[in-house]
């Protein structure tokens, strides 16, 4: 048997506007979330397929969340990431972590 994973954007949009319904936080946090899925079920899909995978789907056993670049901004050494449009942020100091001074200003994902 060969697991299927739809990729239609029909079927993505559907997934998105379902998991919107309810949701108080910042709609690209949603968004994240099925790009993690995706990227789970795609690795687990292909090691399936060349036998090093079992036949049990995967299950995230710790939270996180991946935090896009539209979701955060940076100023003085400080990173401000939306939690709820407008209304929640969580601010770090980071000018004096100690992975400072190999950053070199430059963030991509959090």
């Amino acid at each position: 048997m060969i697991p299927i994973i739809p990729k239609s954007s029909e079927f993505k949009r559907n997934l998105r506007n379902f998991l919107l319904r309810n949701w108080v936080f910042c709609a690209h946090y949603a968004d994240s979330a099925i790009k993690q899925a995706y990227s789970i079920l795609k690795s687990w899909r292909r090691n399936y397929l060349k036998g090093r995978g079992t036949k049990t789907k995967p299950v995230v056993k710790k939270k996180f969340v991946r935090v896009k670049e539209t979701l955060y901004s940076y100023k003085n050494g400080k990173i401000k990431i939306s939690i709820k449009p407008y209304e929640g942020y969580l601010v770090f100091d980071v000018s004096n972590a100690w992975f400072w001074s190999r950053a070199k200003g430059e963030m991509g994902e959090l």
